[in-house]
This record gives C-alpha cells, structure tokens and sequence, in this order.
C-alpha cells in the first residue's frame, strides 16, 4: 500500500499541474472541454468553440445591399456635379464672348467723364455752339510760317472724314497767305443750333455761323472777307475724343447768314 502510495502521488501533482495550466491557456486563448475517458487517469481533450463561418452567398447579397446603393448616389451626385461645373463654364465663355470693353473719358482736370451712348446728346446745346466757335476760331487764324502746326492743332475738332473737308476748304486761303507772306485771323459771330437729327442711330447736330476773316502782310492787307460757315457736328466715342463731339462735315461759302 505504500509503494502504491508512493507512486501514485507525483503523478496525481502532475496531472493537477496539467489542469491549473491548461485552466490558464484557455483563459488566454480558447475554451477547453474535458472529457473522461475510460481507463487509468483522466484525460483532457478540447473542442473547439469559434464561430460557424458565414455562407460567401450572405456575404455578397449583404455587400450589394449596403454597396451599391452609396456607388449610385455618389455617381449621381458627380453627375450633377459635373453638368453644373460645364453650365457655368459655358455660361461663362458666352459673358466674355459677349462683352464690350469698359471705356470711360478723363478730361483735362482728371475728371471721368461718364460714357453716354452715340445716340444721346451727352453735352448741352450752350456748350456745343462754345465748342463750334472755338473750333472756327482754330480753323481760320493760321500764319504763313506756322501754318502746317496751326492746320494741325484745328484738325483735333473733326472727325477723321470732316478732317478731309477742312482740308479742301481751307486750302485757297492757305496757298493766298504763304503767296502773299500775310497772317490770317478771324472773328466769329454768335453761333446757333440749326438742326438736330439722328442718322444711323448717332445724334447730330446742325450749327451755322458768320465769319470775318482778315489777312494782313507787311507790305499789303487784304479786305476782310465775310463767309457763312456751315458745321456738321456728331456725337463720337470717347476713346477717340474726350469731347465726345466732332466736326463731320463744314461747309464755307461768302454771303450772309441764313
């Protein structure tokens, strides 16, 4: 009986110690279950307690439900998106395809003139008669030494096809002052409004007014000559004068005024 003792007794510790540490794993990691057998001892044998592993189908019918309804809405909203972003594109191409360049006049003061369509009269009828005298008064006092500088200066009151008309009306008395060496000067009587109207779309104007022109030299004077001027006068851009006013067309011819 006590050989028996003896024996038995480490082996009953070491299956003890075997249980404790197996309780410790399993506490870790996964659950064990003890079997008995029959036979000598007790035995431990363990099962295994993870998760039944879900079917790929459910997977799959789970991930279109949840998936593809997202994927629809974000391709709806690029979608819109993108149309959006192309309208104003567009829109914006079309503004700038369309758009006329901003122009404004400064006077001499540095002040901005407002711009005013061709078809308004943008100054008042007392300042275009004070205009149409002062551009009389350049045209006709010119010198026969500093005639071409004074020709020029009176063109700044025409347009580019008035300017034309200037030239072939102030021409005979030019070629008589540099002949005879004289200086021309000229007087102006009031002038007045004789018409207005609005030819394609641009608003003109009719002045007429009488002159007296004088040529002296230093050998000889001329008579003064009295003319009847007829001016043409219309709105322009600003960008080609700050006036907004030029002369178009002038007509001169002796007699009195009408």
């Amino acid at each position: 009986m006590l050989q028996h003792g003896h024996h038995q007794g480490p082996y009953r510790r070491r299956q003890a110690l075997r249980r404790t540490q197996g309780n410790r794993f399993n506490g870790r990691r996964r659950a064990w279950t003890p079997v008995i057998r029959a036979g000598n001892g007790s035995h431990f044998h363990h099962q295994s307690t993870k998760a039944p592993i879900v079917s790929p189908d459910t997977d799959l019918e789970q991930i279109r439900k949840e998936i593809i309804p997202k994927l629809v809405r974000t391709n709806v909203i690029l979608s819109i998106a993108v149309a959006c972003l192309t309208i104003g594109m567009i829109a914006t191409a079309v503004m700038a395809a369309n758009k006329r360049p901003l122009t404004f006049g400064v006077s001499d003061t540095g002040r901005i003139i407002p711009l005013v369509p061709l078809d308004q009269p943008y100054l008042g009828d007392p300042r275009i008669v004070s205009f149409a005298q002062e551009c009389v008064g350049q045209a006709f006092s010119h010198d026969f030494r500093n005639y071409r500088r004074t020709v020029s200066e009176a063109k700044d009151c025409f347009t580019s096809s008035g300017a034309r008309g200037f030239d072939a009306a102030i021409e005979p008395l030019l070629a008589d002052i540099k002949e005879r060496r004289m200086v021309m000067s000229v007087s102006t009587e009031p002038a007045a409004i004789v018409n207005t109207a609005k030819p394609k779309g641009v608003f003109t104007w009719v002045v007429q007014t009488r002159i007296t022109i004088y040529r002296d030299g230093s050998k000889e004077r001329m008579a003064p000559a009295t003319y009847v001027v007829d001016l043409v006068m219309e709105r322009i851009p600003l960008e080609e004068s700050v006036r907004g006013v030029g002369i178009s067309q002038i007509n001169v011819r002796p007699g009195s005024a009408t």
